[in-house]
């Protein structure tokens, strides 16, 4: 079984429609993690929580959904939040405490346990782009995820060590396909460009390839799709399989999750 290794972000997603607040466990990285692994994919996860209850939680929902959370480091503090509001079907993204997330670096140690896996992806916001180029160095095979934010300094630091490079673009396609190009141009073997209901663009050193979505007749929350996407992605691509089934897979993992909040089933 391949080994796929998360790292990053790990935040409460906590929903308010004005009258209530509801938390989903969530963060790029754990949302990857939960759909690589019901993918097929062993999965370990490496990040901070606070000492609140939001930590012991994300840690048992990460056990529950068969991702290793030995890894997860505890830190004095909060838990990081992301606020999520939604106003009918609309949900509009509010303020982000990175709570211990702010003071957290990979330890030595972990930068190996990373490294050794068939691969490991962070994200913009796990604030761990001064780690890629040093588990460039341990060997690691590294996929980055840039969200909407592709030329964001962060994004642009980890273009210098990224195999794969996503992000989301929901521009016209010539305008997608440039940023595409500037990326690759970069140095990037693999590029996927996520751009919601229009599907997906992946290129590489033999071109260029399309998908489509999987249509889902109930949405009710597109928080995680492109999480889930990646994570569907990358545990295909490590058994080897071709881009074009790499993104097949990937496009029906992010429509699963349409259906409910948050990016994967929990109790909350």
């Amino acid at each position: 079984m391949k080994k796929l290794a998360v790292f990053g972000s790990l935040c409460m997603d906590v929903y308010s429609d004005g009258e209530k607040q509801t938390a989903y466990c969530g963060g790029g990285p754990l949302n990857m993690a939960v759909q690589a692994a019901k993918c097929g994919a062993e999965v370990f996860c490496t990040g901070a929580v606070g000492t609140d209850a939001y930590g012991a939680r994300m840690r048992s929902m990460m056990r529950k959904n068969g991702v290793d959370e030995r890894f997860v480091v505890h830190m004095e503090g909060k838990t990081a939040v992301s606020e999520v509001y939604l106003h009918g079907e609309e949900r509009i993204l509010g303020e982000y405490d990175p709570g211990v997330l702010a003071q957290f670096h990979l330890s030595e140690e972990n930068m190996r346990r990373i490294a050794a896996a068939d691969l490991c992806v962070t994200d913009l916001w796990g604030m761990q782009e001064d780690a890629l180029v040093k588990l460039r160095e341990y060997g690691a095979r590294i996929a980055f995820d840039a969200a909407d934010r592709p030329q964001d300094p962060v994004s642009q630091k980890a273009l210098q060590s990224a195999d794969i490079f996503f992000f989301s673009d929901d521009r016209e396609e010539e305008k997608v396909i440039e940023e595409m190009q500037r990326i690759r141009t970069a140095g990037v073997p693999l590029v996927i460009a996520m751009r919601g209901t229009d599907g997906s663009l992946a290129m590489d050193e033999n071109g260029m390839y399309r998908c489509g979505i999987v249509p889902n007749d109930h949405v009710i929350d597109t928080l995680g799709a492109g999480d889930s996407y990646i994570g569907g992605f990358l545990a295909s691509y490590m058994n080897g399989e071709p881009v074009e089934a790499c993104m097949k897979n990937a496009a029906a993992c992010a429509s699963a999750v349409l259906g409910f909040h948050g990016a994967f089933v929990q109790e909350v």
